[in-house]
């Protein structure tokens, strides 16, 4: 049962996420430290994309790029996929499930997929694609997936809804009660004003 993972012990999820967290720092020094010996992996910027980008100047280099690809993009996208059917499959089998809920996990997931499908398969395909228009489509989708999120949050959870309502509600009563203390400030000045210049002509007259 997916949707209810709480009620499951959580020490092998512990257990997973630290060897998942530890292979990929490993591998993480591992490239690192070859290329500091090494040199093999410089970086240079791509008009196309106007981002910094390897350059690969041996075999033994292109293959720990690619490799790097396939653990940092490929594989957190194939994962996803997986994950977000299994979770669709179940909803249609269960019942008493909240349907909202499972309806943003899923629009969210599928935002991620068509954000970063395109990204994970140029990094891998880096040496074919890079001076193509799809390369510079690929490098800036992931950006999709910032700006959909708040809009799918918005359109189907009511309590995000009423929390981001409330928020605005809010601002705007503070924004006009920054305006009336502004209105108020001159003609309070202006009457201290008066009243001093009685004071003064009283002074004058007494």
């Amino acid at each position: 049962d997916p949707l209810r993972a709480r009620q499951r012990k959580t020490r092998t999820g512990r257990l997973i996420a630290g060897g998942v967290w530890t292979a990929t720092f490993g591998w993480s020094v591992t490239v690192r430290m070859y290329n500091f010996y090494n040199g093999d992996i410089t970086a240079y910027f791509n008009y196309s994309s106007f981002q910094c980008f390897p350059d690969i100047h041996t075999n033994v280099a292109s293959v720990l790029v690619k490799v790097s690809g396939v653990i940092y993009n490929l594989l957190p996208t194939l994962i996803l996929l997986i994950s977000t059917l299994w979770l669709f499959f179940f909803v249609l089998k269960s019942t008493g499930v909240h349907k909202h809920t499972v309806l943003t996990l899923t629009l969210v997931s599928g935002v991620f997929l068509l954000a970063y499908g395109p990204y994970s398969a140029a990094v891998l395909l880096y040496d074919k694609v890079q001076h193509t228009l799809y390369f510079r489509f690929a490098v800036f989708s992931p950006y999709l997936n910032y700006a959909a999120n708040p809009i799918i949050y918005f359109s189907t959870l009511r309590s995000f809804r009423e929390f981001v309502k409330q928020k605005i509600r809010r601002a705007i009563r503070r924004a006009s009660a920054r305006r009336s203390r502004s209105r108020m400030q001159p003609s309070t000045s202006s009457s201290i004003a008066w009243n001093k210049n009685d004071i003064d002509g009283d002074s004058v007259f007494t």
